[in-house]
Parts: C-alpha cells; structure tokens; sequence
C-alpha cells in the first residue's frame, strides 16, 4: 500500500512540473545546444567505417576467413624471418638443448596484437641476429601446452636464459622492438 501512495507522490510530482512547464511555456531546463561536428570529425567516422567495412568484408558469411585474410595470416605468422614455429615436443627439446636465450612467443593466427609482436620480433631479430633464438608457438594447435603453462591472454612472451637455475620471465600483451632487446640484453646475455 505504502509503495502505490510513493508512486503516486512521484507521479504527482512529475505532472506539477509539467504542469508548471507548461504554464510558463519555457521548459524547466533549458536544451543543450546542437553539436556541431567539424570536418575532422566527419573524416575520423568516415574512415573508421571504411575501415570497419573493409576488415568486416574480409570475412565470408558463413563466419570463416576468406581466403585472401587466412593466407596473408598465415604468411605473417610462418614467415616471420628469423622466428620458428614449433610444437610441444620441439620447443622441449630446445628449451633443454638451448646454447642462447630463447623468446617464446605464444600467438593465435586469428589474434591481431600477436600479428603485431610478429613484425617486432621481426625487428628484434635483425637487431639480435643469432645472439638470440625466436620461437612461436600457436596456442590453437597447441592448446594442452597452452593449458599447461596458463596461457590466457595473447600475446604471451616468454623469456629463458642460459642460465637453467634461474626463472623464465614472462610477460603478456605487445611490447615494442626496443622493449624486448633491453629485456634480453639486461636480464638473458
């Protein structure tokens, strides 16, 4: 009973200010002034449709990659210069047989900031050459290693040293080129 007379109040309320609204013929708050949009602004929307439209059109109705997307994808990911990608097995036998740091990248093909870190690490090994070995490994294929090891978000970095008695560093998301060698140079050389 007590919650129909609150309703009422309010609803009182609203029709005295309407009332009063009315009787004025001013509203009780004065309206915001149009937005102006300037032309950068109109540009800004322009191309981020024009973008959404071209990366949405890469992608067939049925929810697969078209073929052009997959195959630029895949490109990236494999031809990575200086980057190997593995599975389990490989990556133990190099983790254990290792004669220089290693880099793990754990990536997926349908992820684009592991896309990226491809060109970074790209970059790392022109800078590097072969004071450092590059690894990728693609967590779709190797999802029971990725479960193993707690990958959750991509990219994940994994950093080894010479040194077997100290710890991997590990760290997840894009770091730049430069970020990297300063973590191999400072903590793995």
């Amino acid at each position: 009973m007590s919650s129909v007379n609150c309703c009422t109040r309010s609803l009182q309320v609203v029709q005295r200010t309407s009332a009063h609204a009315s009787a004025h013929k001013q509203p009780c708050m004065p309206a915001a002034p149009p937005m102006r949009r300037t032309v950068s602004h109109r540009l800004n929307v322009l191309s981020a449709r024009k973008a959404f439209t071209q990366s949405s059109s890469m992608f067939s109705s049925n929810g697969t990659s078209s073929g052009r997307r997959s195959q630029r994808a895949v490109r990236v990911m494999a031809g990575g210069k200086g980057i190997e990608e593995m599975d389990a097995e490989q990556l133990e036998v190099a983790i254990q047989e290792r004669d220089k740091p290693i880099i793990i990248d754990f990536n997926a093909t349908w992820c684009g900031p592991c896309l990226l870190l491809t060109q970074e690490l790209e970059k790392v090994h022109e800078q590097l050459g072969d004071m450092v070995r590059i690894i990728s490994i693609d967590t779709d294929k190797e999802t029971e290693l990725a479960s193993q090891l707690q990958i959750q978000g991509l990219p994940t970095i994994v950093f080894v040293g010479l040194d077997k008695s100290k710890p991997a560093l590990r760290t997840e998301g894009l770091l730049p080129a430069e970020t990297i060698i300063s973590i191999v140079k400072d903590q793995l050389l």
